[in-house]
């Protein structure tokens, strides 16, 4: 959610993409389980998604920041190590930054 500057030509180092890095698997669930069909993935497409899943996740309870952490590694614990894909990740950092950006 704030790692790309807003950019919607963003790639990852993972293979995330759009904006809101959205890993393909991601975004083939999300999408049939908040619209009902795999949307195109377009940046208009992008932002909605992205809206219906964190609106969800602060429906369900969820801070603004287990929100962040959800959006950055699937789960509300802190972890930092190199993923399958040999990129580096640390929930606290982006937690930070998503703290920073939108408070």
């Amino acid at each position: 959610m704030v790692e790309t500057g807003n950019n919607p030509e963003a790639k990852g180092e993972s293979g995330e993409n759009t904006a809101f890095q959205f890993m393909a698997s991601s975004w083939m669930a999300w999408s049939t389980k908040y619209v009902g069909y795999e949307m195109p993935q377009t940046e208009g497409n992008a932002r909605y998604l992205a809206t219906l899943r964190v609106s969800h996740l602060l429906e369900q309870g969820y801070t603004p920041e287990e929100v962040a952490l959800i959006w950055n590694s699937g789960g509300t614990t802190h972890r930092v190590g190199t993923n399958k894909y040999g990129a580096d990740y640390n929930t606290y950092a982006y937690v930070d930054k998503f703290n920073r950006y939108y408070r």
